[in-house]
């Protein structure tokens, strides 16, 4: 499903995967999200998405969560007039978007060091 771009493929996988398999999966749900949402703002280009729909196609718990994945993108989110909905993705200024950006460990200033398992202060 991944290297055929089905992200709605992946995403029923997802759920139907046995337990141990569902570990390796998650590592590729930020990559999917990423290239479905690419699919997503060149598909419905040029008008609006709701941020409802794509949490809900993309999987994500809840759409605070959708909105901060569609802010570190880059996209382009419009927000909604009422308090029901929140907002709409802008497709036609969305065109330039970019992979989120990965946290780095805790330790990651100490890797970069050259500080090893066997040093200790």
């Amino acid at each position: 499903a991944v290297n055929n771009g089905d992200f709605m493929g992946f995403f029923r996988l997802l759920k139907k995967a046995p337990y141990r398999c569902k570990f390796i999966l998650e590592k590729l749900v930020p990559h999917t999200r990423y290239q479905a949402l690419c699919t997503i703002v060149t598909a419905y280009s040029p008008t609006t998405v709701p941020v409802s729909y794509i949490a809900r196609v993309l999987e994500f718990t809840s759409e605070t969560d959708c909105v901060g994945f569609l802010q570190a993108c880059g996209a382009s989110v419009q927000e909604a007039a009422d308090e029901s909905s929140s907002g709409k993705v802008v497709t036609k200024e969305s065109k330039n978007l970019h992979p989120p950006k990965k946290e780095e460990p805790k330790d990651a200033d100490d890797k970069r060091k050259g500080v090893t398992h066997g040093f200790f202060d």
